[in-house]
């Protein structure tokens, strides 16, 4: 059996591909030469099954030389920091950091490297149930509170570093602001990932809030008595023409606002046909629909009329 080839169509493409290498290699040689630094991740290859490797540094900072046509481009997703720890025991171990292990585009030279050395930690892997809290931040609005923050389920199963699971009690949430909130919630949140856990089941939970109004009480002293509906006659004097007041209501409207806008005091002088002195209950009107009347002393006046 015979097979043809079409040389033309391969020389073609050899033709091609020889101009564009060509095309790239003048657009870096021609490129201006400059120095940059970049944070590169460490990665940690051939780890054993059921262990866990912690690094007490993440990144190495990269002092890098290169085209600029490369260079303005780079970032942590361009290189990288590979450690072998397939020779690694467990427990603490002192790694002297390789120009080798580091992996950077081509035609890039590494000019420095920091830290040079690190420390790599290897621990078992286990599973723990731990309790879920909820991580709360900020403050509620004046005159609420949080009755309660529940989270559901209560428990997670972390699987990580023995070491790092052994010192912990419970997990926490991502931090949720309340600063907002100024009814019940329920919310989805995740749980934050701690370093040395591996992985978390169930990787959120839901967290309802329960939000209330903070009630107090607040008492009023030299309150005015007002006179409504005068007769005829004139009112010639009335004692006491201040009461004390206590009122109750969400603690910032009676913090923020001035009694004169939360009640009107005073007695009403009906059916009075003759002078004399008359004993008026003291009543009310309250201006603000959201507070209540604890009490007023007293709760009548003596009223002289003439």
């Amino acid at each position: 059996m015979k097979i043809k080839i079409d040389i033309k169509k391969n020389i073609g493409i050899k033709i091609a591909s020889f101009v564009f290498a060509l095309f790239l290699w003048f657009l870096v040689s021609s490129s201006e030469y400059i120095t940059t630094s970049v944070y590169a991740p460490i990665d940690i290859d051939h780890l054993k099954k059921g262990y866990v490797a912690l690094t007490d540094e993440h990144m190495i900072n990269l002092a890098l030389k290169g085209s600029s046509l490369v260079l303005n481009g780079i970032d942590s997703k361009n290189v990288k920091v590979e450690i072998d720890v397939s020779s690694f025991q467990p427990g603490k171990n002192r790694y002297i950091v390789k120009e080798k292990d580091i992996k950077t585009p081509p035609g890039v030279e590494i000019l420095n490297y920091q830290p040079k050395e690190i420390e790599v930690y290897i621990d078992k892997i286990i599973e723990k149930n731990l309790k879920v809290m909820p991580h709360i931040i900020g403050k509620t609005k004046s005159g609420l509170y949080i009755e309660s923050a529940k989270v559901n389920p209560e428990f997670a199963k972390a699987r990580g570093a023995l070491t790092i699971l052994n010192n912990l009690t419970y997990l926490e949430t991502v931090p949720i602001n309340i600063s907002e909130v100024t009814e019940d919630e329920r919310l989805e949140i995740p749980i934050k990932l701690v370093e040395g856990i591996k992985d978390i089941v169930p990787q959120s939970v839901h967290v309802e809030i329960n939000i209330e109004e903070e009630i107090v009480e607040k008492e009023h002293k030299d309150v005015p008595v007002e006179i409504h509906n005068k007769t005829s006659y004139r009112v010639k004097n009335y004692t006491p023409n201040r009461v004390r007041v206590k009122l109750r209501g969400r603690s910032d409207i009676l913090a923020e606002n001035d009694i004169k806008s939360l009640i009107e005091v005073y007695v009403e002088l009906d059916n009075i046909d003759n002078p004399g002195t008359y004993i008026k209950n003291v009543t009310y009107r309250l201006l603000n629909k959201k507070i209540e009347v604890v009490y007023i002393i007293p709760e009548v006046i003596r009223v002289e009329v003439e």
